[in-house]
Order: structure tokens, then C-alpha cells, then sequence
């Protein structure tokens, strides 16, 4: 919080810094911090300066007490440039305390912002004594320094003896900026986030040096994208589309990508900007951004310039994502990992056909048997009018970005009909389920139950549960329904061989909450809570399975259930 408003301050925010350094100053007192309040409230001073509020600045300056500004260098220094600010806004000759108090810090820290505004200071008092002290005080900087960015300012300040009011700067950006970019080694230079800042306005008021500028500003990507988002009303085209194309070229960074991203989501990109830089086109091939995310962009930008509109057009016809289809339980599609979101204007019955596509994927459907299947209750006419308008749903569903239905990549017109294509790198997890139990029987012990074990984490509910009641669901569902259930059989007698009895009790437990007449899982759950020595469970677990074949068979629990439960009633009172 202290650090938003210190840089809210920076870009002259001073408002948005007042408010944020009065939380940051309630959050460290109620936190018992002291550091932080009082650094907190000596960077609301400095605020209170720069507005113009002597009266409040002085007052919350009183409540810092020299021992405070002893002990604490930072807060020294902040309370130092809030004095010295206030003395220069008010363009007034320094009093001989406060002036002191000033001096006195800068010469315990040797801090090389005190040092400007004291130049600064001396300049409108005294010019020939700001000249001794710059030149004998930027040497010392010079020489012990151990930025290049300070030591490219305080050489300045000995050459120039040229100030600005506001710290940190000089009257002539380009001779300060020339001369810094003369310095050896310059290029080799990664600067702070406040260094970056500072540069920034250099390429912003000479854009003749841009390629300097940008040539130290590699590692601080991050720092632009920033300097954009906040400054963007205020700059020029130039300077937009030169930072622009900056990030543009560093969008193979994951981060530099996303920032991208946020900017042409947040702002409104001239076409000029947009044609100079490319930035749609670079977004829409960065294998950063998600498929929604790159299609966002280029619908907002979409008709805003040639290219753009290619870049649309390109973009609606791009092979999509591996899609992830859900048929057990709940029904669902994922493209990549996020979920498509079906709108409102997608019924039930729309929905029902696209499952009905996807249960016959890869073979054509007529219309004649969608309208038996989803609307045998409506007039054949009324029908083939609900599948067109499904159809034309379904596939913006799929594919938000498509421009003509013709370009579909996974509904298309065939015989009479629609058929659903499911590509190789997509994903329906029944069709892996099955696969999953068959090439278990063809492989032995451990390996086996694993790949059993796959097959039972995809089952997540009947299928197609919320089609239930649907004719053209029940063979398939009683068909997984079974397989389901032998491989559970089959990976708790594996575990039971092995004393697994945690393994045992897992997959047990979800086979006899389906059917607790299972012998298999009845005996697993019995050994499983007798391994615990929990007498109530196996207790519970026989009565239950004997319920269960008394209300489903009219029969007992078979002799081995029955001596099981015996042996582990003996055991327990032995």
C-alpha cells in the first residue's frame, strides 16, 4: 500500500496518493508497525507539498520526532524532501532551521535526492554557493556511487549546474539525457522500476534517443506496459506506438503477452497505432493467450483496419483447441481447460441434439431422425426450423469467433443432415473409459489396476444424467454403468490381495453405494474395517448388505460373507 502511493506520487496522482498513504498510515498503526506509519505519514507529507498544502505538510512533519528521524533513515529522508519541497513550492529563502535540519541530513546519508533539492535550494538563495556544493558534492557521488544512473546525474549536475524544480530532473532534457548515454558500458545497464520511470520521460520529451532509451529498458518490460496503462491519454502517437511496439516485440514472454493483452482490453488503440505496430496481429498468434482471449481482442478491434480484419478473418477459421468432452454425469465441454459456456438461447433440447451428434460422432445424422429423437413432439416442419436455429447456436457456442457456419470445424452439413466431428486430439471421456477397461484385460496385475484405476477417476456420474429419461441414452448408460462397476470389483479384489485396506475402503465404499449387495465390496469394506479394529463398521456394513439381498434377491448373504463376518466377530473378542 505504501509502495502504490509512493508511485501514484510519482506520476503527480496526488490525490489517489493521499488516500492510499492515509490507509497504508491506518494499516501500520492498527498493525502496531511503526516503521511503515511513520514512513507512511512522512510520504503523505511530501504529497501535501507537492499540492501545495504548507499548513498540513508542517503539521504532519511536527509529529516526527527527531529521535524518529534518527533512528530511521528512511523516514529522514522522506521528512528532509517534504521540508525542502515546500520551501522551493513556496519559492521563499530557506530559514536557517530548517535549512539545518535539511543540510544536517543529507550530510549523515549522503542521499542523492537531498542532494538535488538542496541544489536546487541553494540556486534561489545563493547561486555561487549551489556552485561549490554541486561540483564538490556530485564528485563524491561520482566516485562512491554505485548506480550508473547516479553517477550519470551527479556528473551532469557538476557540468550543468542547470536544476529544475521538481527533484531528480534537469532544465535541459537533452544534454542531461545525451550526457548519460554517453557513459561506458550504459547499454549493459538494467535500471530500477524508478530508474525505468525515468528514462521513460526521456524518450517521451526526446524521441530522438527512443533507441537508447529502449535498448536499456529490456529487463523492464513490466515498467512500460505500466508507463502505458497510465499515461496513455497524455502521450503522444509517437511515443504510444514506439512503447507499443516495444512490448509487441518482447511477446514471447508469458508476462509481456498478458500485458499486452490488458492494454488492448483496457484502452481504445488508434488504427494508426494498431497499423504501425501490429499488435493485433502479433496477439493473435501468441501461444500465450488463450483462444478466448485472442478472439476478445480481435472482436473489439476486428473492423477498426484492414489488417485487423484479416487478422479476424484467419483467426475465425483457426483450428481450435483440443476439446475435453464430459458424458459422464453433468454434461460439459472443455476447450483447453476452460469450460465453454453455453448462453441462454441454447435450451435443453438444443443441448440434447449436440450430445445426440457427439453419441454418433463422425457419422451423419438426418434430420429426419434428430426431429424423431429431440423433437418427435412437434410437426416435421416446426422440428427441421428448431434444428437450423440449434445448429447456427451450437456452433457459435463452439467456436464464438466463426464468421460463417460453413467454416465449422466440429458441425457439419452431411446426407441430409449434421454430423459431429471429433478430431484426433479430441477428448470424450466414455470413449477413453471404455478404452481405459478394455486394455486392462489385456494386461496383468499392477498394470492393469492402473489402468483400471484411470478409467474410474474419468466416471463422475451416469451418463448423461440430465437425459435420463431419454430412450436413446439407456443402452449406452447400463453399458458403462456395468463396465464401471467389474472394474471396481476388479481393483478392490487386486487390493484386498495385496492388504491395500486403505485402497480397499475407497473404491469399495463407491461400489456398495451403488449396490450393497455386492459380495466383492461387502467383504472389502468388512476386511478393510476390521484391519481398523472399527466392530460398529463391519457391524454396519453386514447389516446393510444383508438388507440389500433380502429386498433384491429374497435371499441370505452368501456362506463366505456370512464366515467373514463370523471370523471377524471372534477376532474382536479374543
Amino acid at each position: 500500500m505504501l509502495n502504490l502511493g509512493i508511485t501514484e506520487m510519482r506520476f503527480e496522482m496526488l490525490e489517489k496518493a493521499e488516500q492510499t498513504l492515509i490507509m497504508a498510515e491506518q494499516i501500520a498503526q492498527s498493525d502496531r508497525k511503526v516503521f511503515s506509519q511513520q514512513a507512511s505519514i512522512s510520504q503523505l507529507a511530501q504529497v501535501k507539498a507537492y499540492a501545495g498544502d504548507t499548513e498540513d505538510c508542517l503539521m504532519l512533519l511536527n509529529g516526527i520526532s527527531l529521535e524518529d528521524k534518527r533512528k530511521n533513515a528512511y523516514v529522514a529522508i522522506e521528512t528532509a524532501m517534504a521540508e525542502a519541497t515546500v520551501i522551493l513550492r513556496e519559492n521563499r529563502t530557506a530559514g536557517g532551521a530548517a535549512l539545518r535540519d535539511i543540510r544536517e541530513t543529507y550530510e549523515r546519508l549522503k542521499n542523492k535526492d537531498i542532494f538535488f533539492v538542496l541544489g536546487q535550494i541553494y540556486r534561489h538563495d545563493e547561486p555561487g554557493k549551489m556552485n561549490l556544493f554541486v561540483e564538490k558534492e556530485g564528485q563524491y557521488f561520482m566516485e562512491h556511487a554505485g548506480d550508473i544512473y547516479v553517477q550519470g546525474l551527479a556528473r551532469l549536475a557538476v557540468e550543468s549546474e542547470r536544476m529544475r524544480m521538481r527533484p531528480k530532473l534537469y532544465s535541459t532534457w537533452e544534454h542531461a539525457a545525451r550526457d548519460l548515454f554517453a557513459l561506458e558500458g550504459i547499454e549493459n545497464w538494467q535500471p530500477g522500476e524508478g530508474d525505468a520511470l525515468y528514462l521513460l520521460e526521456v524518450l517521451e520529451n526526446i524521441p530522438a534517443l527512443a533507441t537508447n532509451v529502449l535498448q536499456v529498458l529490456e529487463y523492464s518490460a513490466h515498467t512500460v506496459s505500466w508507463y502505458l496503462n497510465v499515461e496513455w491519454a497524455r502521450l503522444e502517437t509517437e511515443t504510444k506506438s514506439t512503447l507499443l511496439q516495444f512490448l509487441v516485440g518482447r511477446m514471447d514472454r508469458p508476462n509481456i503477452a498478458h500485458s499486452v493483452k490488458q492494454l488492448l482490453e483496457k484502452l481504445q488503440i488508434d488504427p494508426q497505432i494498431l497499423e504501425t505496430t501490429n499488435v493485433i496481429q502479433q496477439t493473435a498468434v501468441s501461444p500465450h493467450l488463450s483462444e478466448h482471449e485472442v478472439g476478445e481482442i480481435l472482436l473489439k478491434y476486428g473492423t477498426a483496419t484492414e489488417a485487423t480484419a484479416n487478422a479476424l478473418k484467419e483467426f475465425s477459421v483457426r483450428e481450435p483447441a483440443p476439446l475435453f468432452i464430459r458424458m459422464f454425469g453433468k454434461f460439459e465441454i472443455l476447450k483447453g481447460d476452460v469450460p465453454i459456456v453455453f448462453p441462454d438461447e441454447v435450451t435443453q433440447p438444443m443441448l440434447s441434439l449436440l450430445k445426440f451428434l457427439i453419441k454418433n460422432k463422425n457419422q451423419a445424422v438426418t434430420m429426419d431422425l434428430i426431429g424423431a429423437t429431440i423433437w418427435k413432439d412437434v410437426s416435421e416442419k416446426q422440428a427441421k426450423s428448431n434444428v437450423y436455429t440449434a445448429i447456427s447456436l451450437l456452433r457459435t457456442a463452439l467456436e464464438p469467433y466463426l464468421l460463417s457456419g460453413k467454416d465449422s470445424h466440429f458441425i457439419l452439413s452431411a446426407d441430409r443432415g449434421y454430423k459431429y466431428v471429433c478430431r484426433t486430439n479430441d477428448l470424450v471421456d466414455t470413449e477413453k473409459f471404455s478404452d481405459l477397461c478394455d486394455s486392462a484385460a489385456t494386461l496383468r496385475g499392477e498394470r492393469g489396476v492402473q489402468a483400471l484405476t484411470r478409467a474410474v477417476e474419468l466416471y463422475r456420474g451416469p451418463y448423461l444424467e440430465e437425459n435420463m429419461y431419454d430412450t436413446w441414452t439407456e443402452s449406452e448408460r447400463d453399458r458403462l454403468a456395468q463396465q464401471y462397476m467389474q472394474a471396481l470389483e476388479q481393483i478392490v479384489a487386486w487390493h484386498r490381495k495385496m492388504n491395500s485396506w486403505g485402497e480397499v475402503d475407497f473404491y469399495a465404499a463407491k461400489g456398495f453405494e451403488l449396490d450393497p449387495a455386492n459380495e466383492e465390496f461387502c467383504g472389502g469394506l468388512i476386511e478393510s474395517a476390521a484391519a481398523r479394529r472399527e466392530m460398529i463398521t463391519v457391524k454396519k456394513i453386514f447389516l446393510e448388505h444383508q438388507n440389500a439381498m433380502q429386498e433384491f434377491y429374497r435371499d441370505s448373504p452368501s456362506k463366505s460373507i456370512q464366515d467373514l463376518y463370523l471370523s471377524c466377530l471372534e477376532r474382536f473378542s479374543l
